[in-house]
């Protein structure tokens, strides 16, 4: 079959490894010392066709000035917030805006994504962060979902002593954050 077939499959097989890598205790984490916001703007800059695309528009407010250094691994890190950003999207009509902000608050980083999709329902909240769930709220432009995606997000974070949860109310978005330890330099 054409790779376009293969896609969604491809992205299920790799998910299903991650989640099984996850619940064995085998991950290995690559910690290193980091700037959050440098892998956030990189995530912005690769979702930018998929926003356009969708005639959405991906606003990002954090202080230029600020560090936003942190220890972990980069890539798992990275895992989780494109998983939020992709959701954002995915969730989120046409036309809309999509609000990515990261901020320093004392010892913590966080990180948050504000879409404008229909929210959560009081059941949807209740399956958040479950392997294989699908929510009630349907991707806008006919992208696919494993249902592992937020469950693969909070053991990251898990991993990292960080947190991670939503707030919405249904009709209204969703706000997904990630919080981390902030490391000085």
């Amino acid at each position: 079959p054409p790779r376009s077939t293969l896609f969604p499959y491809t992205t299920l097989f790799r998910s299903l490894l991650n989640s099984n890598v996850i619940e064995c205790g085998k991950i290995t984490l690559k910690k290193q010392l980091f700037d959050l916001s440098e892998i956030v703007n990189i995530i912005i800059f690769q979702n930018k066709i998929n926003c356009e695309n969708k005639q959405q528009l991906l606003e990002y407010d954090y202080d230029r000035d600020a560090e936003y250094f942190t220890e972990g691994d980069p890539l798992k890190i990275r895992e989780s917030i494109e998983n939020l950003i992709s959701n954002a999207i995915k969730y989120s009509p046409s036309c809309s805006v999509i609000k990515v902000s990261l901020k320093k608050e004392e010892n913590e980083l966080i990180f948050s994504v504000k879409d404008s999709g229909p929210g959560l329902t009081e059941q949807d909240k209740l399956k958040l962060f479950n392997k294989f769930q699908r929510l009630s709220a349907q991707p806008t432009a006919g992208e696919t979902s494993t249902g592992l995606g937020l469950y693969i997000a909070k053991q990251i974070i898990n991993l990292h002593n960080g947190e991670i949860w939503a707030e919405s109310v249904y009709g209204q978005g969703s706000t997904f954050f990630i919080k981390l330890i902030a490391t000085e330099l």
